[in-house]
């Protein structure tokens, strides 16, 4: 009785007072204002891109707090444009660890300089995206090609091996993980014994050892000819760091 009665006096107070009165309007306008932005998401900033980037850095290694930084300090396209390049230099075999590479893209920024100068609202997907190469310099077109250029020769030189060459090559792989004694060489072979090359991390390991193996040190003449066939009229005697 005593209960209802404490009850009951607070709720005269909130409808007798005009400033509590006000402070619950507020509130139901506050609350209104969130529902409208839940039910009318802006483009490029939807749940299902969220989750999809959110997959990616878990897949990419990057743990909890990483990233649940990454995606509240960044706009979604510029997680998605470094994740492009990221992946583009996994592919050419140039990622050795793969969570590390992709915090300092995050942090340093490896979109290509065309792109960083453009504008990257959260609303604009694709939006100085990797492949808006306008007013590239002539450094980086040439350090893109390079990439590009290497990813090709690996992937053929993967593609022409026989079943038994690359079961062969895998098990080089794997003999070279068990004699390492370092905490890299024993959490890629945990997540090889798990997952196999469907783990990221280890595909781009593996790659690495792959691009060694297979493709070794770049022949400059035949990449001076892949450059001309490519249209780019490039400066092969450009250094690249």
């Amino acid at each position: 009785q005593r209960d209802r009665r404490k009850i009951n006096a607070v709720r005269f107070q909130v409808s007798d007072n005009p400033q509590m009165s006000l402070f619950a309007q507020r509130q139901a306008a506050l609350a209104a204002s969130a529902e409208a932005e839940a039910a009318d998401p802006t483009p490029g900033d939807t749940a299902e891109q969220a989750w999809r980037l959110r997959g990616k850095l878990v897949a990419f290694g990057l743990n909890a707090r990483q990233i649940r930084m990454a995606l509240t300090s960044h706009a979604p396209s510029y997680l998605e444009d470094n994740i492009a390049v990221v992946e583009r230099d996994l592919a050419a075999g140039k990622v050795r660890n793969l969570p590390a590479y992709l915090l300092a893209a995050l942090r340093e920024d490896y979109r290509p300089a065309a792109a960083r100068r453009l504008p990257n609202p959260t609303g604009a997907p694709g939006s100085g995206g990797v492949g808006e190469e306008a007013s590239e310099p002539a450094a980086a077109r040439l350090e893109r090609l390079r990439t590009q250029f290497v990813t090709e020769q690996l992937q053929t030189a993967l593609e022409r091996l026989r079943p038994a060459e690359r079961a062969a090559m895998e098990r080089d792989y794997i003999a070279r993980l068990e004699r390492g004694d370092g905490f890299e060489a024993r959490l890629i072979l945990g997540l090889y014994r798990k997952s196999g090359l469907n783990s990221k991390i280890v595909e781009s390991h593996f790659r690495v050892f792959a691009r060694e193996r297979l493709v070794g040190a770049m022949d400059e003449e035949a990449f001076a000819a892949y450059a001309a066939s490519n249209g780019d009229d490039v400066p092969v005697s450009v250094t690249v760091s």
